[in-house]
């Protein structure tokens, strides 16, 4: 009877033996057979020649509606077919555009082969160029092989454990910094002079971002106080000119009134012959009169419109103070917001590694060896088929490859954690 360390020996061999046939066969190029019967398929890329026919020569990719496009012939339907049959094809598409009395010699070989996928727990899934003579243990290989042992799990996921309490701990005090600077944009919106002490059972971090939100209160009360102070001093100015030249205006019309009924007198006196002499000189007073009624008049409308400039100055500051702590309130909001967002992700994403490392601990400690299990999925004309695979079953261009961890305990309990990128 054999020890288990000869069995597990003789098991290690023969893996190895098929897993080298296997490799060797991938790197052999495609057998006669395999280019007979090989099938044309989307993004196969494609290399033509077409026998004094330039234009038809070189390389062509099979599109997504499964056609090829060539010069002059225009669109021929290449999926499902030989490379045999497209060249016969496309000779008697020549043929018939050209009126040509034999086919023209055309060749068509495979360029590039379309690609593969695999997925699961490999360490770089996605997508890979197809290799003739191709099985899943190449397909395996070429992404990296398994996504990583438990003991490596086991350090990323203490890597992203402490990644995400430290990024918690940021967001933490982000929150702080930003509740201080609202209650201080709060304040301002409402006019308030004042800055609040913090709670006496505030945080450490809250009464130092308290503090700094205090400082930034005050220098933007001070300057906006002064700024206030100016305008109002501007405004008291424009309105004390207002008042005297409306007053000056007034003393104008009265002295204009007199000067009327002077004149009125004199030109009486003037028509009896008397006080001739104190006619022009009483018309040219009531002018000169008049004329600084006028300008008193202009610098009046222009005092008032600087007066209205600065009281229109004024209530702008006043909006301005209001309207940019009402902008700040409304950014702080949305920050708050998406802080809550990062929250909740990171919450979850520490449950989620608490629940993985207590699988990946259960695991060790029973002893379980994982397996791998291997599916193809593959289209076969219009149906999708699921395929059961090993280490050797043949890969064809377009399969998707799926491996899984099984524990062959229960033969169901996968590893619940992908990689990242096997969606």
């Amino acid at each position: 009877m054999s020890s288990p360390t000869s069995a597990s020996f003789a098991t290690t061999l023969r893996r190895l033996t098929v897993s080298g046939l296997a490799l060797a066969v991938s790197f052999l190029g495609v057998t006669g057979a395999q280019a007979e019967t090989y099938r044309l398929g989307v993004q196969d890329k494609l290399k033509i020649h077409v026998s004094e026919w330039p234009a038809l020569t070189g390389e062509f990719t099979v599109g997504a509606d499964g056609q090829v496009s060539l010069p002059i012939v225009g669109e021929i339907k290449a999926m499902g077919l030989l490379t045999g049959e497209l060249a016969a094809t496309i000779s008697r598409r020549l043929q018939e555009k050209g009126a040509l009395k034999d086919p023209p010699d055309t060749a068509v070989d495979i360029a590039s082969y379309r690609p593969f996928y695999i997925l699961g727990q490999v360490a770089t899934p996605g997508e890979y160029s197809y290799r003739p003579g191709m099985v899943v243990l190449n397909a395996l290989s070429l992404a990296g092989g398994l996504y990583r042992s438990v003991r490596g799990g086991e350090w990323a996921l203490d890597a992203s454990a402490i990644n995400s309490v430290g990024q918690l701990s940021l967001l933490k005090s982000r929150k702080l910094d930003l509740e201080a600077e609202r209650q201080r944009l709060t304040l301002e919106a409402a006019g308030d002079t004042v800055f609040p002490s913090p709670p006496p059972n505030a945080p450490v971090e809250f009464v130092r971002a308290m503090s700094g939100q205090k400082l930034l209160f005050d220098v933007r009360l001070q300057r906006f106080q002064d700024q206030k102070r100016a305008l109002e001093a501007s405004k008291e100015i424009h309105t004390r000119e207002v008042n005297s030249l409306a007053d000056q205006i007034a003393v104008g019309k009265d002295n204009i009134e007199a000067a009327k009924v002077e004149l009125e007198n004199v030109r009486s006196l003037t028509k009896r012959g008397l006080a001739s002499n104190r006619l022009y000189p009483m018309e040219r007073t009531l002018s000169e009169v008049r004329n600084e009624l006028g300008d008193l008049e202009i610098r009046r409308l222009r005092a008032e419109k600087d007066l209205n400039e600065v009281t229109g100055q004024l209530v702008e500051l006043e909006g301005t103070r209001k309207s940019d702590a009402m902008g700040g309130l409304q950014s702080i909001k949305s920050q708050l917001l998406e802080i809550e967002k990062q929250e909740g992700s990171l919450k979850s994403l520490l449950q989620s590694a608490s629940n993985y490392s207590a699988d990946l601990a259960q695991d060790e400690s029973e002893e379980a060896t994982p397996v791998l299990t291997y599916t193809i999925v593959r289209l076969q004309g219009d149906a999708t088929v699921q395929i059961e695979a090993s280490e050797v079953t043949r890969v064809l261009p377009g399969d998707i490859v799926k491996v899984e961890r099984v524990l062959p305990k229960t033969q169901s309990a996968s590893i619940t954690t992908p990689p990242a990128g096997s969606n």
